[in-house]
């Protein structure tokens, strides 16, 4: 029971979260897409691509499956945020977003109970034994924290395009 309740802690957090960023993704307009957060930090192409080649990872993490599109890994995990132009339209990125987010609810909805406290794919069976925290649930734990902190991020972006409406 113990267990389950954990589970249903974190996969909670995570759909609210993932929610919330659907639906500043969705209803930002495209041409906003390209404003930086904070002069000379990420702009929005890059958080949405950043954020969907992290959550594409995840199923490698939990030992399920490659990756739906390793090539974001490139642009938006090794190069910096700083770099040019994306070659993927804001279209593309929004598709991306939806089918890895879609990939993971329904991986999340048929994982057994036991497998979330079993040792994710980048720990040795050895560190396991020492950190059993490293185990699959913590993933996902890990993720939620990294989507809240980009999306703490947006909302200050959300608030900066507001006021900026507003004097126009």
């Amino acid at each position: 029971m113990e267990q389950e309740v954990f589970v249903e802690m974190v996969l909670t957090a995570w759909h609210k979260y993932q929610e919330q960023l659907d639906d500043f993704f969705d209803d930002l307009p495209d041409d906003d897409f390209d404003i930086e957060v904070y002069p000379g930090k990420n702009r929005v192409r890059y958080i949405i691509g950043h954020l969907t080649a992290v959550n594409d990872g995840i199923l490698t993490l939990l030992g399920a499956r490659e990756p739906l599109y390793p090539e974001l890994v490139d642009e938006f995990l090794i190069k910096s945020y700083r770099v040019g132009n994306s070659e993927h339209s804001i279209n593309d990125l929004r598709i991306y977003w939806r089918n890895v987010n879609r990939t993971l609810t329904t991986y999340f909805s048929t994982m057994p109970l036991s497998e979330w406290f079993e040792k994710n794919a980048s720990i040795s069976n050895e560190d396991f034994q020492r950190e059993p925290h490293c185990n699959k649930l913590n993933i996902v734990l890990t993720k939620t924290h990294h989507l809240v902190y980009h999306l703490g991020q947006l909302t200050l972006l959300n608030s900066k395009i507001r006021n900026l409406a507003s004097r126009n």
